[in-house]
Formats: structure tokens, C-alpha cells, sequence
């Protein structure tokens, strides 16, 4: 009986634990946090949490509201009982915080919570435009909005005091000569005290605005099966709806044309998931917007099997960084891709820097929805931008972005059998149009590309149409994986200078997803080609024919048992995706065969294994060419040994000098 009784006096405990610990998950939705930060810290983000699947937003965060007096606040959506307050990045990030409850208010100096009392607090000042931008326009449109003000008022250059409530439009600049800057000053008063804002702003000349002269390049843009404004075209003018359809679009708007199957997957890594090829780049623009639009391949499809490695995941460009990198105003800073504390933007690093200039880069993820992308521009004299002045959220500039499943090229050039790099400059290498070339595993089926299209308003560019018509912008589009540039369009060569190098995570890929890539090749150019420029020459690009029997595309060597890239740290830079080993499949043709295949099926599978074991008991039989690719141990004579190490081989338990799955010599 006293056992019985010590039973439910433990179960009760327990109860009232579990009852105890519940209380302690506060709900933050509709709730506020504060944050109180010194003067130098910057605009801080909040990063709320409930577990790793449950966040308010990827790392960093959500950048917060300025309250004035130092204070920021963030209403997250839903309830959340963890905080992470930061300057945009793991610098001066808090340690994990338990979120208290409504109007509290974190102080980074003293670390620790307090109430907010709303009563207390001075007004606060946002201007829409950041100081020391520029127009180029007859006039600038600016928004400036108070909080928990009584009374505000602007200046526009030391004129007359204009009062308003909440929000007000300001419009300056029109009586400002080319060349000079004009400066608006706000001041907001409460019971708590005054506080005042001031931003300065440059009036330049319209045509000194777009690609006018050199862009930097110190290479020719590539010809052949490339093109940088090919034909001349710049794109055109029309009606683009971000809706993720490619209908909007046509060939037409063309400005850069790239290859298939020229990235160093191809050379080593095939069996890698999340294809990174891009292969065209369009462009167009109405009265407010620029809209620009890529098209990225995946025609592994050819060769590989359905949901095997580079087909796995749909065959998708999965969560990694891609980077649109434009050329404004070729008297702006040309960016570093490097933020002011040194480091990368997104992610531990980024080897990928522009010795040809750009001067806005818009970072995203290959899964729209996904991160919290955003533009940068220069802060410094170096090129460097940051978290705050230095970049625009997409949800607050009005950029939008989305993707599209399938290609609206009417061919796709690209190599097919190759195992030199320089074979992109090759006219005479193995080109063909996956679009009708059949391989091992059939044609190329277009649900495994992808058509992304974003919208940029000129407002956040601080141009108009009419410059881009008068003078153009360059554009060019990086695909990456979160470390180094894997390909590019318009191409540049440093895409593939490192190809055959070991990534330092996966010696079984390739060491460009972590070498340090220069730009140097022209950008193409949107709206004019910027006649002058002395870059962009549009190339004649030659008639190919479809090889009538063409040579077998370059097989990767399958790795044993590889080793997943390890995630960075900073969850700012979209997780690498998980690297799938899986079978290479053999092309199209019977020039090469793989060890272990004693099918001759192209693939090297569970069936090879028991086609060895059958011929060991005497019910089947394999001569020639399947003989040699059965002898997987290499003792030149059929044993069980050589169907024991198919069978290693796909449990990924070979040693990694094994040749199994690779091409016999």
C-alpha cells in the first residue's frame, strides 16, 4: 500500500511539473519586443524562435522598427518563446533569450529586461529615402513618417517649417542645380522630449546615369555558343506580372545567352543534387520598373534516373544564394560583395568579387519564399555595404521575385561529351541541342529547368525609364552555393579555373564551391548598349548541327561514401543542401562502360550483383566487354567477391581509391 501511495505522489509531481513547465512558453503573438541598443550599434534585427522548424524569419531575423532614444520593435505574428537580438549577423548577436511577455524591453548594457512604458518614450523619425542617396530625376519624393509624436515638421534646405501628422510627402529638389544636394531636416516633439533627423541628397545629371563607358571588364565577353547582347538586343519594354509564369516572356527580350551543361558538375561531382547552369538572361521594363528574368537547366535527365542525385529534390535549384548583380551609375563605388566588418554578406564566406563594376547586388534564395533577401549597396569608400543604410529588404522596396517550372528557349545548346573546361571556348567540342538530343536515359524534359523572374522599381534604383533607354544598365546573374560562384551569365571562365580541385568538405566535388572568383567579362546591358562602352560586341554565334552520333557526355566518377558540406554557422546564408551520392548513369553511345556494370544497363545497381552471382551458379553467362565490367575486385576471374563488392559499392562502403562506378581504362 505505501508503494502504491509513493507511485501517485510521483505521477502527481510529474504532473505538476509538466503543468509548471507549460506556464513558462509565453505567447508573443500580436505582442511587442523591444530592444534599447548604444548609438553605434546600428538598426538591430530580432530573431524569434520555437524550435529549428519553427522561426519567425531565417537568419538574421527581422530588421526592427526604430521608437527613437535607441529603442526598436518587432510584432511577430504568431507566439514564440525564444529571442536572438543582433546587428544583422552573428556579430554583437544576445545569447538565446526567453521571451517574457508584453511591452518588455531588452537593454543590450545592461543585459537585462524592464518594462517599456510607451508614455516614457521620445518620438521616433523614419525617412523612406536612406541619406546621401541620389536623383536623377527633376525631383525626389520622400516619405517621412513619426511615431508617439504630438507635433512635427519638416525643412526642405532651411525654408519654411511644414507641420504634419503621422506621415508626409515631401517632394524636393526641383529648383536644385545638376551637381548639387539638398538637405531635408525633421523634428518631432512629445511630452518626453524633441528629436530631429537630417538627410542629404544629390541631384545628378540624367545622362550621366546607366553603362556610359568601360564597365571595368578586362576580358572580351565569350562568343561561340555565348552571347552578351547578342544581335544587339537590350531587351524591351512591357508588361510584366511577377506571378511565376514565364508568359510575360519571350526571346526577344533576350540579353545574354549562356550553355548547358558547362558547370563543374561535369567534371566532377555529377552525382551532386541542385544543379546550378544558368543559361539565359532577359530583361524588360515599364514606366516604373524594371523587371529582369534567368533560365536555368537541368538536363542531367539525359543521363541520370529520376530522383538520382542531380534529379533528386525535383531536380530544383534548392535553398542557396543567387546574386543579381547590376550597374547603375557608373559614378557610384563599384561593391566589394564584402560587408564593413570584413566578412561575407550571406554565409563564412563568398569567394566571388567583380574587378568589373557593379554597384547593386540583390541576394535571394533558389527557393523564392525562403531567407529574407535583400539588396546591398556601398556604404564605404571600399565598396563595403552592411545590414543597415547598406540594404534594402525585398518586402519593403517592393522587389519581388518568383519562380517558374519549366523553359521557353527554343533550343539548348550545350556540351555533352567533354573532359576539358576549355571546351566552352571550343566551337568544334561536342555540342548539342537538349532539346531534341537523346541520351541513355531519353530526351530532355524541360519540368527540370527553372525561369526566374524579379521586379525592381526605379524608385529604389533611383532612376527612370528614360535613363535606362538613354543610357542602359549592365546586368549579370551568379549562381552559387553559398561560398564561390558555380556559373554565371553573361559566362565568365573563373566559373571553371578550378574544376578538377577536391572541395575541401567533398573531395568527390569540385573545388570551385569554395575557390575565390574574379568577374572580369563585360556585363550585358539593358535598355542601351551604351555606345562607347568599347566591351559589348555582339558575337556571330555559329550554325551547330546535332552531332548524328554524338560522343558520350562526360560520366562523374561516383564518390564512396562522401561527405555531406558542412552548414555554416551563420544561418544568414541559406543551408547548403545536402550533397546524395548516388549511381552516375551512362550516356548515350557504347564507346565507355563502368566496372561493376555486368549488365551493360549504363547503371551499376543490385541487378549487377545478382547477374554475377547467377553466372557464379552456372544459370546465366556474361562474355567480352560485360565480363570485364563484372570483374569488380579486379582478379580478372568471375567470383562472388566481385558481386560482394557491387553490393559495398552501393551501400557506400567502398574505400575511396575504389574504381568501382568509374569508366573502364
Amino acid at each position: 500500500m505505501k508503494r502504491t501511495k509513493k507511485i501517485l505522489s510521483l505521477l502527481l509531481a510529474l504532473v505538476l511539473l509538466v503543468g509548471t513547465v507549460a506556464t513558462l512558453t509565453v505567447s508573443a503573438a500580436g505582442d511587442t519586443v523591444y530592444v534599447r541598443v548604444p548609438s553605434n550599434y546600428g538598426t538591430p534585427y530580432c530573431y524569434m524562435w520555437n524550435s529549428s522548424n519553427d522561426q519567425s524569419a531565417n537568419w538574421p531575423g527581422t530588421q526592427m522598427t526604430s521608437e527613437g532614444d535607441g529603442v526598436y520593435s518587432y510584432t511577430p505574428s504568431k507566439s514564440f518563446a525564444n529571442v536572438i537580438f543582433n546587428a544583422g549577423s552573428d556579430a554583437n548577436k544576445t545569447a538565446d533569450l526567453v521571451y517574457p511577455g508584453a511591452n518588455q524591453l531588452y537593454d543590450l548594457a545592461s543585459g537585462k529586461w524592464e518594462v517599456y512604458d510607451l508614455s516614457s518614450a521620445e518620438p521616433s523619425i523614419t525617412i523612406s529615402k536612406k541619406d546621401g542617396s541620389s536623383f536623377k530625376t527633376e525631383s525626389l519624393t520622400v516619405t517621412v513618417t513619426v511615431k508617439n509624436a504630438d507635433s512635427a515638421y519638416y525643412t526642405v534646405d532651411g525654408g519654411a517649417q511644414q507641420s504634419f501628422t503621422d506621415s508626409a510627402e515631401v517632394t524636393l529638389g526641383a529648383s536644385t542645380a545638376v551637381g548639387s544636394t539638398v538637405t531635408l531636416f525633421v523634428s518631432a516633439t512629445n511630452a518626453n522630449g524633441t528629436v530631429t533627423s537630417t538627410a542629404t541628397y544629390t541631384k545628378k545629371d540624367a545622362s550621366s546615369s546607366g553603362g556610359n563607358g568601360s564597365d571595368g571588364a578586362t576580358s572580351p565577353a565569350l562568343d561561340g555558343y555565348y552571347g552578351t547582347n547578342p544581335d544587339g538586343n537590350v531587351g524591351k519594354r512591357a508588361n510584366i506580372t511577377i506571378d511565376g509564369s514565364f508568359s510575360d516572356w519571350s526571346e526577344d527580350m533576350l540579353i545574354a545567352q549562356g550553355a548547358a551543361w558547362d558547370v563543374a558538375n561535369h567534371y566532377k561531382g555529377g552525382h551532386e543534387n541542385c544543379v546550378l547552369d544558368t543559361y539565359a538572361l532577359f530583361a524588360a521594363w515599364d514606366d516604373n520598373n524594371l523587371y529582369v528574368a534567368w533560365q536555368m537547366v537541368n538536363t542531367t535527365d539525359t543521363w541520370h534516373r529520376e530522383g538520382d542525385g542531380s534529379l533528386s529534390d525535383g531536380g530544383r535549384v534548392l535553398d542557396v544564394p543567387l546574386i543579381l548583380a547590376l550597374r547603375v551609375d557608373p559614378s557610384s563605388t563599384p561593391m566589394s560583395n564584402k560587408n564593413s566588418t570584413g566578412g561575407s554578406i550571406w554565409g563564412q564566406q563568398m569567394g566571388l568579387s567583380f574587378q568589373t563594376s557593379v554597384d547593386h547586388l540583390f541576394y535571394m534564395s533558389g527557393k523564392p519564399g525562403l531567407g529574407d533577401p535583400a539588396m546591398f549597396t556601398a556604404v564605404d569608400d571600399n565598396g563595403n555595404t552592411n545590414y543597415t543604410n547598406g540594404c534594402q529588404l525585398f518586402k519593403s522596396a517592393g522587389i519581388e521575385y518568383k519562380m517558374a517550372e519549366g523553359n521557353i528557349c527554343s533550343s539548348i545548346w550545350g556540351l555533352n561529351y567533354s573532359e576539358d573546361p576549355s571546351d566552352v571556348t571550343n566551337p568544334d567540342a561536342d555540342w548539342v541541342d537538349y532539346k531534341i538530343f537523346k541520351g541513355s536515359m531519353g530526351t530532355h524534359n524541360t519540368k527540370y529547368d527553372s525561369f526566374y523572374e524579379i521586379k525592381i522599381p526605379f524608385s529604389v534604383l533611383d532612376i527612370d525609364a528614360s535613363d535606362v533607354e538613354r543610357n542602359g544598365i549592365g546586368a549579370m546573374l551568379v549562381a552559387t552555393r553559398g561560398e564561390s560562384g558555380l556559373d554565371c551569365i553573361p559566362f565568365d571562365t573563373t566559373m571553371l579555373d578550378n574544376v578538377t580541385g577536391d572541395y575541401y568538405n567533398d573531395p568527390s566535388t569540385s573545388a570551385e564551391k569554395h575557390d575565390d572568383d574574379i568577374i572580369t567579362v563585360p556585363l550585358a546591358k539593358i535598355g542601351n548598349l551604351s555606345s562607347g562602352s568599347g566591351t559589348v560586341t555582339p558575337p556571330t554565334p555559329p550554325t551547330p548541327t546535332n552531332p548524328t552520333n554524338p560522343s558520350n557526355p562526360t560520366n562523374p566518377t561516383n564518390p564512396t561514401n562522401p561527405t555531406n558540406p558542412t552548414n555554416p554557422s551563420n544561418p544568414t546564408k541559406p543551408s547548403d543542401p545536402v550533397d546524395e551520392p548516388t549511381t552516375p548513369s551512362n550516356p548515350a553511345g557504347d564507346a565507355k562502360y563502368f566496372l561493376g556494370d555486368a549488365d551493360l544497363s549504363g547503371n551499376v545497381n543490385i541487378k549487377d550483383a545478382t547477374l554475377i552471382q547467377k553466372c557464379v551458379a552456372g544459370l546465366d553467362s556474361i562474355t567480352g566487354i560485360a565480363e570485364k565490367c563484372a570483374n569488380a575486385d579486379l582478379d580478372n576471374k568471375l567470383s562472388v567477391k566481385d558481386a560482394t563488392e557491387i553490393q559495398k559499392f552501393l551501400a557506400g562502403l567502398l574505400d575511396v581509391d575504389s574504381p568501382v562506378g568509374e569508366y573502364l581504362k
